[in-house]
């Protein structure tokens, strides 16, 4: 991974913070790192040819570093990313370039081996150049001045089936939380400021319902009341067994989801 430029304590706080939340819920190993510089693996399945953070909180203007712009432009395969404003924020894209004489892309990342562990300073080529073609991971990163992102979504950028030439953002998002930036004036002037980094857990999954089984239900009626103990299964008066004589039913048995379970059972 490249040198973390301006980092501080607290960006590795910040960093600590988005270990704990990404491990309480990743299978496997996709990031290393915090939005202002991370190595990130291909996740998707197959070849990507870009990757871009949905920034909100912030515009271009208070972006003072996309990278490689520190570094020379060919440390990744993607070169210095660009900057586009959406109400709200600025949407930072990596991409390689079309070519329409022969209906190809520039370039792509390539599917790594495992995703068992982030091969940092393979994802760059001032690290392990010899594996960065064939690693499967890039490094990213912006940097800001004046404002702190509020959130940040991360895409790989696949091709638009639809639209030949067009990239669009993979479904599957690479999780990577962005703290939140929090300054506590000192009830003493002479002391330095109290400087929080919170990162939100991501929601809980929704409630769902249980398997589902179909069981096919068997039902005679009898007009007559009964007491209990006629209900024996060789009391052929009260329950018959002629087949002409049983209704036969399918349903559904499914256990609801905790919270509707709760609910139907509360008057």
């Amino acid at each position: 991974m490249p040198p973390r430029t301006g980092f501080t304590r607290l960006a590795l706080a910040a960093l600590c913070l988005v270990a704990a939340a990404g491990a309480a819920q990743a299978q496997s190993i996709v990031m290393a790192g915090n939005y202002q510089n991370f190595d990130v693996l291909n996740n998707t399945g197959a070849p990507t040819y870009g990757f871009e953070m949905e920034v909100r909180g912030v515009s271009s203007k208070d972006l003072t570093r996309i990278f490689p712009s520190n570094f020379e432009p060919t440390v990744i395969r993607y070169g210095v990313g660009t900057a586009t404003d959406f109400p709200g924020g600025v949407i930072v894209r990596w991409a390689a370039t079309y070519q329409p004489a022969s209906g190809t892309w520039s370039t792509s990342t390539p599917v790594p081996l495992s995703l068992a562990s982030v091969p940092g300073e393979s994802c760059w080529t001032w690290g392990m150049p010899t594996t960065y073609a064939t690693a499967g991971c890039e490094h990213f990163g912006i940097s800001t001045s004046g404002a702190n992102p509020t959130s940040i979504t991360y895409r790989w950028l696949v091709r638009d089936p639809a639209n030949p030439g067009t990239l669009v953002g993979n479904s599957t998002y690479v999780n990577i939380p962005a703290p939140v930036w929090t300054v506590v004036p000192p009830a003493n002037p002479a002391l330095p400021p109290v400087v929080v980094a919170e990162v939100q857990a991501p929601p809980a999954p929704p409630a769902l319902y249980g398997e589902a089984q179909w069981v096919k239900v068997y039902k005679t009626e009898q007009q007559a009341k009964v007491d209990l103990i006629q209900l024996m299964g060789d009391n052929h008066a009260v329950v018959p067994e002629a087949a002409a004589q049983v209704e036969v039913g399918w349903s559904l048995l499914q256990r609801d989801p905790p919270a509707a379970a709760h609910a139907s059972a509360t008057p």
